[in-house]
């Protein structure tokens, strides 16, 4: 049924070396490209309940209403290795090239040299918190980014994410069940559904039910997948937690215990709305590893994918293997309302006018030669939208300006500092108060939080760590994004907004990698570090427009 070691494909240019696996729609192989010298990946798409091979590496078919069903199926095939093939992200296999032969399709993408999550806790055991928190974000990170282009994998588990040998890195793989969704959160594909066993949450289980876009699905499955990584076996099923409840180990900290919990919440709308929102209920100050019996015997890892016909498809036959029955219905499915928070704030942060105020940068994406690089303010925008950006900043020193003299007015009135002791008292609780949000541009005296190496290790970072949407590109989109969002006062980035947008795909990516900061130097008061609201401009500029 598998294509014979040393089979050419495409005339040569590539050559089967061995199989690396096999599931309900596919085989892929480990290959090596001849004009290169270099070691790929090859999932062929096999549909193994409708179709056969002969001896000359073809498909063969069925009945004619297989025949039908499979050049259905292998249509849906190529679209989606064409979408997944417009993704660039670190964290996900790339796909190079697609072709159509013996009958069938094929994509060939990067080999990831290493072992797949499921494969590790079976040689090792159940990860610490700390490294099992390290590879969900990264993963989340990733799943953030395909979701951010209106994308659902619909399979994440531990075997879909291999760490890669040379630098550790999670990638995440296999998009056989991927959907990709419209502007306005409807399907423009259908493949046949499917679910993975104590990873896919309860609308996995009826036939056509996730209909619109649905980030919370994925949310689902990366809990469950965190669930495995710290306890070494796998969550129970859907429908048992309904019965059950979600139980996990005392050894498991309380807080990696309920991000798991809120992840797997069975009725969907009540699960973190995006992956990023997960993410924020995690702690990586988690260090202990689990005293679990690490025997490859004991640790359940049993990840098969069942599918599950759509029922909009008129041409698919029954699947060979039902899934558990559901026990509840799931709410009506909600249009994605995104990890941006759209409240819009009249607020711009004195830190922000320094910065244009004496050196004007701002960051600006390159995306011809891919390189990322920094210009003035004059060379990047329009001399009247920064004439009032300036106005804007000189309006706010007034203000904050007045506001410091109305303070001194009022302190100078105070008779004694005996009299006053009630009064500064008072002022100090507030100050040191956890939940106070401080505004610079309001306060006298407040320190600005620091981005540790200053302002030209901010700008360096965001060079680093950002990407010119695909999208945007294509429309020929750029401006800037303005983003604020709170330094706590242990130095950690939360409460993440726009408050001047551009366009959903760039503003996207602004909050993106404004989540992805590393701590600040937290801003202080009088000696205290405290919470402070903090805003960054963003420059997306195409070069050569």
């Amino acid at each position: 049924m598998q294509l014979n070691t040393n089979t050419e494909l495409q005339g040569g240019k590539y050559r089967i070396l061995r199989v690396l696996g096999q599931g309900g729609f596919g085989i892929t192989y480990l290959a090596e490209n001849v004009f290169f010298d270099r070691v790929v990946a090859i999932k062929e798409f096999f549909p193994k309940d409708f179709c056969g091979r002969d001896n000359t590496s073809h498909l063969t078919l069925g009945t004619q209403n297989n025949a039908e069903t499979v050049e259905k199926l292998k249509a849906r095939f190529l679209k989606e290795a064409k979408n997944i093939a417009k993704l660039d992200h670190n964290g996900i296999v790339r796909i190079h090239d697609i072709f159509e032969e013996n009958n069938t399709a094929y994509y060939v993408m990067d080999y990831i040299d290493g072992e797949s999550l499921s494969e590790m806790v079976k040689r090792v055991g159940p990860l610490s918190e700390s490294k099992a928190i390290e590879y969900i974000r990264k993963v989340g990170d990733a799943l953030d980014y395909i979701h951010s282009r209106n994308m659902t994998h619909f399979d994440v588990k531990p075997a879909n994410i291999m760490i890669r040998r040379k630098d550790d890195a999670p990638i995440l793989i296999d998009f056989g069940l991927s959907k990709q969704y419209d502007i306005h959160g409807d399907a423009t594909s259908t493949l046949m559904q499917g679910v993975s066993q104590g990873y896919s949450p309860l609308e996995l289980y009826s036939a056509g039910c996730v209909s619109s876009f649905s980030p919370q699905t994925d949310v689902y499955s990366l809990g469950a997948t965190l669930y495995y990584l710290v306890t070494g076996n796998i969550p129970p099923i859907a429908s048992d937690i309904i019965d059950n409840g979600l139980q996990l180990p005392s050894i498991v900290s309380s807080a990696v215990s309920n991000a798991i919990s809120c992840a797997m919440t069975i009725s969907r709308a009540k699960r973190p709305s995006c992956v990023s929102t997960f993410l924020d209920k995690l702690t990586v100050n988690c260090t202990e590893k689990p005293k679990h019996n690490t025997s490859a015997e004991n640790v359940n890892s049993n990840e098969d994918t069942v599918l599950i016909d759509d029922p909009k498809d008129t041409h698919s036959e029954q699947s060979k293997q039902t899934a558990p029955k559901a026990t509840t219905k799931e709410a009506t499915s909600r249009k994605y309302s995104g990890c941006i928070w759209t409240l819009v704030a009249i607020c711009f942060l004195i830190i922000v006018g320094a910065v244009f105020l004496t050196d004007d940068l701002t960051p600006e994406i390159n995306t011809i030669d891919q390189n990322v690089e920094y210009e003035n303010l004059e060379e990047v925008e329009l001399k009247e939208e920064k004439d009032v950006l300036i106005e804007t900043v000189k309006e706010e020193t007034t203000q904050n300006k007045k506001y410091s003299e109305k303070i001194d007015s009022k302190l100078d009135k105070i008779p004694s500092k005996s009299n006053s002791s009630n009064m500064l008292d008072e002022n100090k609780t507030m100050i040191v108060d956890d939940n106070h949000i401080f505004n610079l541009a309001e306060t006298p005296g407040l320190e600005a939080p620091q981005f540790p190496g200053g302002e030209e290790a901010l700008l360096k970072y965001i060079s680093e760590n950002i990407r010119y949407p695909a999208e945007a590109i294509e429309n020929n989109i750029q401006g800037r994004v303005v983003v604020q969002f709170v330094v706590t006062k242990t130095g950690a980035v939360s409460e993440v907004r726009v408050l001047r947008g551009k366009y959903p795909d760039i503003d996207r990516e602004a909050v993106r990698v404004v989540k992805s900061f590393p701590k600040f130097i937290p801003g202080r008061m009088n000696g205290h570090a405290v919470n402070v609201w903090y805003s960054l401009p963003i420059q997306f500029k195409l070069s050569g427009i």
